[in-house]
């Protein structure tokens, strides 16, 4: 049977909620349907714990999130793996992951929102969020707050925010 491919894009994999979140998805799933790989932008602490737990990691190795010389090997990592299924995760990657995921011909993106940034009521970040999110099959707040801060600040469609709460136990690896 052919396993559904499953890229999950993050800046980066330091230990943090969203990076915790993210390795508890990925050694949940059920591994024998999907095939999950990761690719952080910048790097971090936690890529030997995804790989000890048998997902590869892509480290695209930018020096910063606003590093664009990581734009050509993004785009060329995407189609190298050819997913099925884009799920990004914090500002700059759900951005940049969407507009380069739909150009790459990616053909479902999922965009999880962890938590209300300071950068997404910035002028600029405000409307890049929110004209890119057009492009999201789906958008997912870990929590009801955070969906509401969204949909005020940023202005993002409120039927299109779905909350899953964020309720997976993590355990220090």
């Amino acid at each position: 049977m052919t396993r559904t491919k499953v890229l999950y894009l993050i800046a980066g994999i330091g230990v943090g909620g969203a990076e915790k979140l993210l390795l508890a998805m990925a050694r949940c799933l059920d591994h024998t349907r999907f095939e999950p790989v990761i690719a952080t932008l910048t790097g971090g602490d936690l890529i030997p714990v995804f790989e000890k737990a048998g997902i590869r990691v892509h480290n695209l190795d930018m020096k910063h999130k606003l590093d664009l010389r990581g734009i050509p090997k993004l785009i060329a990592m995407f189609r190298k793996e050819r997913p099925e299924i884009l799920h990004t995760h914090i500002v700059y990657s759900d951005i940049v992951g969407r507009i380069l995921g739909k150009l790459c011909g990616i053909p479902h993106i999922v965009t999880t929102i962890h938590m209300f940034e300071p950068i997404r009521g910035t002028w600029l970040w405000k409307r890049l969020d929110r004209w890119s999110a057009r492009l999201n099959d789906a958008l997912v707040a870990v929590s009801d707050e955070v969906k509401r801060a969204v949909v005020d600040i940023e202005g993002l469609p409120e039927e299109r925010v779905e909350v899953i709460q964020n309720a997976i136990e993590f355990q220090t690896p």
